[in-house]
């Protein structure tokens, strides 16, 4: 019972200060006026995190970062980073205490192209740091209640160049061509799935709690009620549900295949998957952005990001999202103008560019080094049995 309560004042606690803080006061166009800040700082701190976490921010700051540990902010803090919305009642209690000293509080979250393996990869920081990041003055992308840098740009007057239009489109080709995405060390998709000439559909999975879910007005219910509305619309359809690769750690744990409804839950490249279906089924998942600029129908049921603008189907309506913006606008802005990269190769700030090319010539390297550049077959093995095995169990 005490855990509960705990767990339920963590709960409160969070929105609370959420509701407090996120209130959309400042626009920061491009989260350059955060990059700005935190540069500036003398004294910049940020909760302990991992080194895959912190090794951008180490890059991107002219400070050491100070870490906070259990206990006050220093008298010399100028600067707070908040890193996603997990917030425990540690950081809560240190996040509260910067508000009411009226220190800057910015709030980060890894981009949309973040490295080749998760955070919790255990093949080496240069295979899990984030090369992309996305900082806000207001909050981040997924809270739907809070007015983030993407979509306050999103819904201004500001309208894109016929070269920016261009770049946009030029990038969604090579991102697609190249089977790039947030993680990179999912192994191809090499079989067909389904029935030739029937039409496909795809369900999309999120790990049960993941913060993006609750933050883009979605439940537990909202999975049941996506799969129910993809098997009434698309009667003459197979439905493919994208899962967990633990199943109990998803929403369709109690979900029975047939021979309409197909589970897949070994690691693939999300593009590939994306590439042979007709239609996608998502929450808040950012495989939902994917596969809208890989040309798919796309219906959505929480409120992510990229829902409200008009190029999805959507379940809910928001009140602020009220402009039509293209797919190609929603890359620019989501993509290039509110996503900051950072270089391994120069550590410094580059262009997006720069980070892809940097991204496959990795993901290269660690088929080869970390994979030992054995036979197709035996590399798709290797990636399925790294991402099944507990992490005790994996090789360091």
């Amino acid at each position: 019972m005490k855990d509960m309560q705990i767990e339920a004042w963590r709960d409160i606690s969070a929105e609370y200060f959420v509701c407090q803080f996120l209130n959309g006061s400042e626009l920061d166009q491009g989260g350059q006026k955060g990059l700005h800040i935190l540069q500036a700082a003398q004294h910049p701190a940020m909760m302990p995190s991992t080194k895959p976490v912190r090794a951008p921010f180490e890059i991107l700051l002219a400070n050491p970062l100070e870490l906070v540990n259990f206990g006050q902010l220093s008298v010399e803090t100028d600067a707070l980073i908040v890193h996603g919305l997990n917030l425990d009642n540690i950081l809560l209690c240190i996040a509260m205490q910067a508000m009411k000293q009226g220190l800057p509080i910015i709030f980060t979250e890894d981009g949309f192209l973040r490295s080749i393996e998760p955070v919790d990869g255990k093949h080496g920081l240069r295979f899990t740091q984030a090369h992309s990041l996305i900082l806000d003055k207001n909050g981040l992308y997924i809270h739907a209640d809070a007015p983030s840098v993407i979509e306050g740009t999103l819904a201004s007057e500001r309208e894109l160049s016929a070269d920016e239009l261009e770049r946009a489109r030029r990038l969604i080709t090579r991102i697609h061509a190249e089977r790039l995405s947030k993680y990179n060390h999912q192994p191809r998709l090499r079989r067909t799935l389904g029935t030739p000439g029937r039409q496909h559909v795809l369900v999309v999975d999120q790990v049960v709690a993941d913060k993006s879910i609750a933050f883009g007005w979605a439940t537990d219910d909202t999975f049941r009620e996506m799969l129910d509305a993809a098997l009434r619309e698309n009667p003459e359809a197979e439905i493919f549900i994208k899962a967990h690769p633990v199943k109990s750690q998803g929403h369709f744990a109690d979900v029975a295949e047939t021979d309409r409804i197909h589970l897949l839950t070994e690691p693939m490249n999300p593009i590939d998957l994306i590439d042979q279906m007709d239609k996608v089924y998502v929450c808040t998942s950012q495989l939902g952005f994917e596969a809208a600029f890989c040309g798919k129908e796309v219906h959505v049921f929480g409120m992510p990001f990229y829902a409200g603008w008009g190029f999805t189907i959507d379940a809910q309506k928001h009140p602020r999202r009220t402009k039509r913006r293209t797919v190609e606008e929603a890359f620019y802005f989501a993509y290039i103008a509110c996503s900051i990269y950072v270089s391994y190769e120069t550590q410094g700030v580059c262009e997006i560019e720069q980070a892809i090319d940097e991204l496959i010539t990795l993901r290269k390297t660690y088929q080869r080094r970390v994979l030992g550049g054995g036979t197709k077959k035996h590399l798709e093995w290797m990636l399925y049995r790294s991402a099944h095995l507990p992490s005790e169990g994996r090789a360091a």
